[in-house]
């Protein structure tokens, strides 16, 4: 299993809660019985704070499906998060830094990480105190 991508929408500076879409694009022959988790790792530096992102109903949790080539070993998953990543119960040293948006494929046996990819997303406040994030690719 390799990971060949990972776009993120929106791009750019955005507000830190705006809805988040996510596409990875892997390479694997088989599918393994195996779940994607997307989460923000808070504050890269001192608190390194993980947080599952709540994704929709219709989002792909399983190492699922999408052929996009021909010798149908490249894959893609889909996932979009509605409340974008949250703030609540975040120290507020943790608000104003570096984190990680990672999504990571686990074996459903054992609970293995078969696959990751992590971008880094840059967390400040804007003039008006508002929080913002923007992935930096």
């Amino acid at each position: 299993m390799e990971v060949v991508g990972m776009a993120i929408e929106p791009q750019g500076e955005c507000r830190l809660d705006a809805p988040l879409r996510a596409e990875i694009t892997f390479r694997a022959s088989a599918l393994p019985a195996a779940a994607w988790q997307l989460r923000f790792i808070a504050d890269l530096v001192h608190h390194q704070i993980p947080v599952e992102l709540e994704l929709a109903e219709n989002s792909c949790r399983a190492a699922c499906s999408g052929e996009v080539s021909e010798d149908d070993s490249l894959r893609r998953a889909e996932f979009f998060v509605p409340a974008g990543v949250p703030a609540a119960g975040l120290p507020q040293s943790a608000l104003e830094s570096l984190g990680l948006l990672e999504a990571r494929l686990l074996a459903q046996e054992g609970g293995a990480e078969l696959a990751s990819v992590r971008l880094v997303t840059d967390i400040r406040r804007d003039p008006e105190g508002v929080l913002k994030r923007a992935v930096l690719d």
